[in-house]
C-alpha cells in the first residue's frame, strides 16, 4: 500500500453540524412541492444502502428499512418504491423522497429499463420490466 505524502484533496469535515441543520431546516419555496430523487445505477451499487445512510444521519440512529443485500449477483430491490423519513412526531416527514429501483443489468431482459427509468421522470408509472411499484 502506498501512502501519499500529503492529501489529495481538502474534506471540510469540521462542517458536519452546519449541513446537517440546513438539510433539517430545508423548506421549498412552494410548501405543495415535494423533490423526488429517484437513485438508479448497477445492482449492488448502493442505491438502497444511500438511503439507510441519509435516513441514519437525519433520525441520528441506525436506518436499515431499503433492503440491502451484497451477496446476491442480482437486484435484490425488485420494487419501484418511495421512501419519505420522518422528522419529528406522526405525519412530520422531510420536504424530499428518495425512489428506490432495481438495478440496471448487463442483460437487457432482466432489472429496470433504462425506458421504464425516462418514463418516471413523465409521470409514467408502467413498467415494461419485472419491476413494479409498491
Amino acid at each position: 500500500m502506498t501512502v501519499l505524502p500529503k492529501e489529495w484533496r481538502s474534506v471540510p469535515w469540521g462542517v458536519k453540524e452546519r449541513d446537517l441543520k440546513f438539510v433539517k431546516e430545508y423548506q421549498p419555496h412552494d410548501k405543495e412541492v415535494q423533490l423526488r430523487f429517484m437513485l438508479y445505477g448497477p445492482s449492488g451499487a448502493g442505491k438502497s444502502r444511500f438511503i439507510n445512510s441519509v435516513e441514519s444521519a437525519l433520525r441520528g440512529e441506525i436506518s436499515d428499512r431499503a433492503g440491502v443485500d451484497a451477496i446476491s449477483h442480482g437486484s435484490f430491490t425488485t420494487k419501484y418504491k418511495a421512501y419519505q423519513i420522518q422528522k419529528g412526531g406522526p405525519r412530520t416527514y422531510y420536504p424530499f423522497v428518495f425512489n428506490d429501483i432495481m438495478g440496471l443489468e448487463k442483460d437487457a431482459s432482466q432489472g429496470a429499463r433504462v425506458e421504464d427509468i425516462k418514463g418516471t421522470r413523465e409521470g409514467w408509472l408502467q413498467f415494461q420490466s419485472s419491476l413494479y411499484i409498491v
